[in-house]
């Protein structure tokens, strides 16, 4: 194919990717309970449910139950990334040149007094969602983090396999075969422009091989401490992460010790240590979110810290045929048929 053919197709692509976002309806349920939709922008907003100083009154009722204090079996930062931090980004910087002023602002009171003294109570990821963003209209709601997981594929999808690409070609010039492959494929048709924990996952491992590739061509220390980042964002997004990302890290670990013994403990050490330092800061986020919603547990927010675990919490629960007999029950060779296919590519047989 000539490059400028394949350019063009792939620019076609990744348009029609971008096209994808205003599709109506859901693909999956989890794209509406994962998003944050129903999470962050429940209907209940009137019910005094008791919760503790600071948070949400009408949030308790309208949790998806994977969000639930006595499930906990996920990771509220994720949510808050794949939603809020478009919608406050979009509040802040973009609608306001879209829309007119309110009234309000036009009698001079500023819109952010109510959120710059935090007079709700609200701290850390709580503080992301402001006042604001009650005026968003459902399609905002529903179509901005679309835009948003759309330019974040561009990002991590696209870009890794592209200097992966190159550095297995030895940077041939023109559009690596791989680009197109990639971008007319149906999950990153579909499923990129969503925000799934999935897509989210499946961003970090992309993120994981890059950096791996590179860490493994040079000594930078920043790309090992990039590694244990990468390893611990993608465990606390999903925790089937650490299927993924075990045989990379594996590879990239015994040939670090073959080159250099000590070298390659220090080198273990440091990601290791950068693990346990995120993991540690994502599991207090954690604990923060999920204790002020359980009135218990708010007086012993420490001490109720370990509870809230998610990949820990998720694999537990999904351990148990109890719990997932309420979900429904399929045959466990599914899982390998899906593996298998999800990545052997063109080598499966469906």
């Amino acid at each position: 194919m000539r490059q400028s053919t394949a350019w063009f197709c792939y620019v076609c692509l990744v348009v029609l990717r971008f096209a994808g976002v205003v599709q109506r309806g859901y693909v999956h349920p989890d794209e509406f309970f994962q998003s944050g939709q129903e999470l962050f922008f429940g209907t209940h907003r009137d019910v005094d449910d008791g919760l503790s100083p600071g948070a949400d009154r009408w949030r308790a009722n309208s949790v998806p139950w994977e969000f639930e204090p006595r499930h906990a079996v996920r990771s509220s930062v994720p949510t808050y990334f794949m939603t809020l931090v478009p919608l406050r980004l979009y509040v802040k910087a973009v609608r306001p040149w879209l829309l007119p002023l309110s009234r309000e602002q036009q009698a001079g009171t500023p819109q952010s007094t109510q959120t710059s003294n935090n007079s709700d109570g609200r701290f850390g990821l709580d503080t992301i969602k402001t006042p604001e963003m009650d005026d968003l209209t459902g399609r905002e709601v529903l179509l901005l983090p679309r835009v948003f997981m759309a330019i974040l594929s561009v990002i991590f999808f696209d870009m890794p396999l592209w200097h992966l690409a190159k550095s297995r070609t030895n940077q041939e010039p023109g559009l690596p075969a791989e680009m197109l492959v990639l971008a007319s494929s149906w999950p990153c048709l579909v499923f990129g422009v969503r925000p799934f924990t999935n897509t989210l996952e499946a961003m970090a491992l992309s993120a994981l091989l890059l950096v791996a590739d590179r860490a493994s061509r040079n000594d930078s220390t920043v790309m090992k401490l990039a590694l244990g980042v990468i390893c611990s964002v993608g465990v606390f997004v999903r925790f089937t992460f650490v299927c993924y990302a075990f045989p990379v890290m594996v590879i990239f670990l015994w040939h670090r010790l073959m080159r250099s013994r000590s070298k390659g403990l220090f080198e273990l050490t440091l990601i290791g240590s950068t693990f346990l330092a995120v993991s540690t800061a994502f599991v207090l986020a954690d604990a923060q979110y999920y204790s002020e919603r359980n009135p218990s547990a708010h007086q012993q927010y420490y001490c109720d810290t370990l509870n809230y675990i998610a990949p820990l919490n998720a694999f537990l629960y999904n351990s148990k045929r109890t719990n997932l007999e309420n979900h429904g029950i399929h045959p466990r060779i599914t899982h390998a048929r899906e593996f298998t296919l999800g990545n052997g590519g063109g080598c499966s047989l469906e």
